[in-house]
């Protein structure tokens, strides 16, 4: 997904996409270079593709380790030729299943994974990443980054054009910073923009040069492939205004048509794009929330790409003759989160208690099997900065009895408990869908146990998101999901004191010094020790109940042809279809 990462993940999940988005680096073992993205793709040998990429071992001599040596986050970025392509064949209409309807479409506002699926199709970034995790250029065709990590060059590619015919050069991309940086943008990522970047400069038609604040290890992770620093259409933007949202325009391989609320988004293909024209005519995206119907539609051949798949309904589709499913490992953490400003929960031994009180294994392995795997702090185990050397508040019932009672949650005889006469019962939000219904009511059932009691307030997926932002709940289901598993793309927003996707206002100074100590540190094992250290801190606070983890799974009809599936984004830009 583009990178790059919400969105609140929170999606928020915050989905947010996070943040949308950026890249994985920093891994264990070297991996070729893969095909090019705009190369023939391979057909699945298997009727599932699964597919894992491994983590490059970091060289410490380097300023900033990366996923393979060429090009690296921090050393200069080869130019590499485009290589299109030829489309078997050409038109047709693809249908996808998104989980919800779009929000906004304009990156600077983006906070949620639906829309970023969305966005990644109509807009681009200065730096792509391959399937194994590789930063290859895009719209950059390659970078430089001074010494000391404060000045980094991008060196565009020329003869892009945007939707609208504006061209694409440096100034387009200093507009597209800018505004997301501006106040009066309302950007969810223009703190974090303002706060790393000092200024954009134009050098020429084709050098822009960013000048951060201060050291950034994780620069390209961060900022680059964050949704905020998609490049928009300078023209458009300004022609527009706040309408840009309904408006969009990129330079990506499909165009905007329409979007008709609830209903579907339609784009077509980019005749002068680029990388070359794409195969595919038109693209719809619909919104389908319930992953059954999204299954159903897809065995019917009602849409051709569905993106949530059910631990019933895996098994299904691997044995469907016409379906090909695809499966990565995913950048997400789902859980619990408390407002840590509602009275309940400002007392750690509350919320801890409520941690214990939860069999998180039991809840994995009946309601995620095979779709999802155990996590036990605030980073997927996708990521070679996660650790589990934290507290795993195994199941205890009888601890979570005893902290209740050391915080003066005195059981009474009904079977719930009081304190100065006020009973334990608090709301919990939740987005509408089967797998956040399902885990919430499990949660929910584990804490009535201990006498207290949890109401489920299931809303609409937007309503759910916006609640969340505006800190207006008392305890929510959440989930967050990065375009890469680097911690810069989770623990700055959704556990440091001013992040914006710090829904339930979480604050711990220590936590804060650390998480920004693995923002500027270059040295991998120096990097990972203060990150070690920050989720040990955050899981011990218990601001969340970290629960699971998604594998990143979807599934399509299998004329869908030419696609090859990368836990970092969807590229539809040379799928053709081979229908009879």
């Amino acid at each position: 997904m583009a990178n790059k990462t919400l969105i609140i993940g929170v999606i928020l999940a915050l989905v947010i996409v996070v943040s949308a988005v950026a890249l994985m680096f920093n891994m264990q073992q070297q991996q070729p270079t893969p095909t090019p993205a705009t190369t023939p793709r391979e057909e699945p040998v298997t009727k599932t593709t699964i597919t894992t990429p491994t983590p490059a071992k970091p060289s410490p001599t380097t300023p900033r380790p990366s996923p393979t040596p060429t090009p690296t986050e921090t050393q200069v970025a080869e130019q590499k030729p485009v290589e299109v392509s030829p489309c078997v064949r050409e038109g047709g209409t693809l249908v996808i299943a998104n989980i919800a309807d779009v929000l906004r479409l304009d990156p600077a506002l983006i906070t949620d994974v639906p829309t970023a699926n969305v966005a990644e199709l109509i807009f681009e970034f200065l730096v792509d990443v391959a399937p194994n995790g590789t930063f290859i250029p895009g719209l950059a065709e390659r970078w430089e980054v001074s010494p000391d990590a404060k000045e980094w060059t991008f060196y565009l590619r020329k003869g892009v054009k945007f939707h609208d015919g504006t061209p694409f050069n440096a100034t387009a991309v200093k507009f597209t910073a800018e505004r997301t940086m501006d106040p009066e943008t309302q950007s969810p990522d223009g703190e974090l923009f303002r706060n790393t970047i000092e200024r954009v400069e134009v050098i020429d038609e084709y050098t822009v040069k960013f000048v951060l604040k201060k050291p950034s290890a994780g620069f390209i992770s961060q900022i680059v492939r964050n949704q905020g620093l998609m490049i928009v259409s300078p023209t458009a933007a300004m022609k527009y205004g706040k309408d840009f949202s309904k408006n969009p325009v990129g330079t990506g391989p499909f165009m905007f048509v329409e979007w008709v609320p609830g209903d579907r988004v339609v784009l077509k293909r980019f005749d002068e794009y680029w990388k070359g024209k794409p195969c595919l005519e038109e693209i719809i995206i619909k919104p389908i929330p319930e992953s059954s119907v999204q299954v159903a539609s897809l065995l019917a051949g009602d849409v051709d790409v569905i993106y949530a798949v059910s631990r019933e309904d895996l098994d299904r589709l691997e044995r469907s003759p016409d379906v090909v499913v695809y499966k990565v490992p995913g950048f997400t953490v789902f859980g619990i989160v408390f407002n840590v400003e509602h009275e309940f929960f400002k007392d750690v031994r509350v919320r801890q208690a409520l941690n214990y009180a939860v069999d998180k294994d039991a809840i994995v392995e009946t309601l995620f099997k095979g779709i999802a795997v155990r996590t036990y702090g605030p980073l997927p185990p996708s990521s070679p900065y996660y650790t589990e050397n934290v507290n795993k508040f195994p199941y205890d019932p009888e601890k979570a009895a005893q902290l209740l009672e050391e915080a003066g949650w005195k059981l009474g005889d009904d079977g719930i408990r009081y304190k100065d006469g006020k009973p334990f019962k608090f709301s919990i939000i939740l987005q509408e869908g089967k797998e956040a219904e399902e885990l919430v009511q499990a949660v929910a059932e584990y804490w009535r146990r201990i006498g207290v009691i949890a109401e489920l307030q299931i809303l609409e997926y937007g309503t759910w998101v916006d609640k969340l932002v505006s800190h207006d709940f008392e305890a929510g289901y959440i989930w967050w999901s990065a375009g890469s598993p680097d911690p810069d793309n989770f623990l700055p927003f959704l556990f440091r004191s001013d992040g914006w996707a710090n829904v339930g206002l979480y604050s711990n100074p220590k936590v804060d010094e650390l998480i920004d100590k693995v923002s500027v540190t270059p040295d991998f094992e120096e990097r990972k020790r203060y990150a070690e250290e920050a989720q040990r801190l955050i899981v011990e606070d218990s601001y969340w109940i970290f629960i699971y983890s998604g594998l990143d799974i979807i599934a399509m009809r299998d004329y869908v042809k030419n696609y090859v599936h990368s836990p970092f984004e969807r590229d539809y830009t040379f799928v053709y279809l081979e229908k009879e």
